[in-house]
């Protein structure tokens, strides 16, 4: 890759030594130092272990091939300032620690340590009998003690399993997800979060399915305050002629999206390259 530095244009090999399983999974590989770094950086998917134990703390040791469950399930990633070297137990993921639990193939559990941390941040996923994924939680004070994404989420879904529900922050949050009818039945039409229609998510399609137009929260006046529309070039359309995506940044009376790409705000028209002025 060229970099270009103060002092002109360099040509850099930013990624390098990387290495696959005999089947064609990732190992690992070496991210090399820019140059104003002095050492690379060794990235590695480690297998190994019994994966259905989980990790005592952030100090777990490097999975160990000898005690391997042999199952090629990835148990830890582990992201190191150091060269890379596979299988090296020196790799103490000193800047990223991710290790992984599994029930059969299903991740029942991930515990996370970044910089050196001491507690890991911890999730556990639950799923049903048809391996649908039903709750992420954590353990009782560590989403307190270590932030993170969520406390805890519940997934509900409808016959043809596609989710229908979610919850967050023990119910206190939550989403409804609604789809259209009849041969549509899987197209996501609208997602409903606490707070209402005007924070409503609504989507449309064309007659293949694909995602027209996405609609993002709305005003009293029943028009969206983002609205992102998709156009797609024909099967055999030319090299150079593909599709193409219109955003819309909130429009307000008296506000200009100042950004250069094909926009278009409701009620408005827009050209290639041009910022759009909103109406007002």
């Amino acid at each position: 890759m060229t970099l270009f530095t103060s002092s002109g244009p360099q040509t850099e090999r930013l990624v390098s030594k990387v290495a696959w399983e005999p089947f064609g999974g990732l190992r690992g590989y070496q991210i090399n130092p820019l140059p104003a770094q002095t050492r690379p950086v060794a990235v590695e998917y480690a297998l190994g272990d019994d994966g259905t134990q989980a990790p005592a703390n952030c100090s777990a040791a490097f999975p160990s091939a000898a005690n391997s469950d042999l199952t090629g399930r990835v148990r830890s990633l582990r992201v190191n300032r150091d060269d890379f070297t596979p299988g090296s137990t020196f790799n103490n993921g000193g800047i990223y620690k991710r290790t992984f639990t599994w029930s059969a193939d299903q991740v029942v559990r991930t515990d996370t340590c970044l910089l050196g941390a001491t507690t890991p941040r911890t999730e556990l996923y639950a799923y049903d009998r048809t391996l649908r994924l039903t709750s992420a939680s954590r353990p009782p004070g560590n989403w307190d003690a270590t932030g993170g994404a969520f406390a805890e989420q519940t997934f509900g879904y409808d016959r043809r399993s596609n989710r229908s529900q979610l919850s967050q922050f023990y119910s206190t949050f939550s989403y409804s997800l609604a789809y259209d009818t009849g041969a549509r039945a899987d197209l996501l039409m609208s997602v409903a979060p606490p707070g209402g229609q005007y924070r409503e998510t609504n989507f449309t399609y064309d007659a293949d399915g694909r995602a027209v137009t996405k609609e993002s929260g709305h005003y009293m006046s029943g028009q969206p305050a983002n609205l992102m529309e998709f156009r797609y070039a024909p099967f055999n359309a030319a090299e150079g002629q593909g599709g193409s995506a219109r955003v819309c940044l909130p429009c307000r009376t008296g506000q200009r999206p100042d950004v250069q790409l094909l926009l278009r705000c409701p009620g408005t028209q827009a050209r290639q390259g041009q910022p759009v002025q909103s109406a007002g």
